[in-house]
């Protein structure tokens, strides 16, 4: 049985895959830049700066996920649909983008 919602295709998954790459990139320049990020990377950042008040230190790709997992837990609590487990592995694709971005190629910025 197929899952029409499973559709692999070559030039779908480098879209996505270079998505995830930008954005993992927009987030670290809009970060270092402070002229102001999107609200849900004001969320993000805001956790980890919250987070380092506590000497707790993690990056803003860790602060993502911690964020984004918080946010599928209450959607499957809510929703009781399987298929949003889906989300976890480009919650984790992102995460690693943000951090490599901000961590290794753009240190010295």
């Amino acid at each position: 049985m197929k899952f029409p919602w499973i559709q692999f295709n070559l030039k779908y998954t480098t879209l996505y895959f270079l998505g995830i790459v930008a954005l993992g990139l927009g987030v670290a320049l809009f970060a270092r830049a402070n002229l102001g990020v999107a609200p849900w990377d004001t969320a993000i950042l805001n956790l980890q700066r919250l987070l380092a008040s506590q000497q707790i230190s993690i990056t803003i790709g860790q602060s993502s996920l911690m964020h984004t997992s918080v946010l599928l837990i209450i959607v499957l609590i809510l929703g009781r649909r399987w298929q949003s487990l889906m989300a976890v592995i480009p919650m984790i694709a992102i995460s690693l983008s943000i951090d490599f971005w901000d961590r290794i190629v753009l240190i010295n910025l």
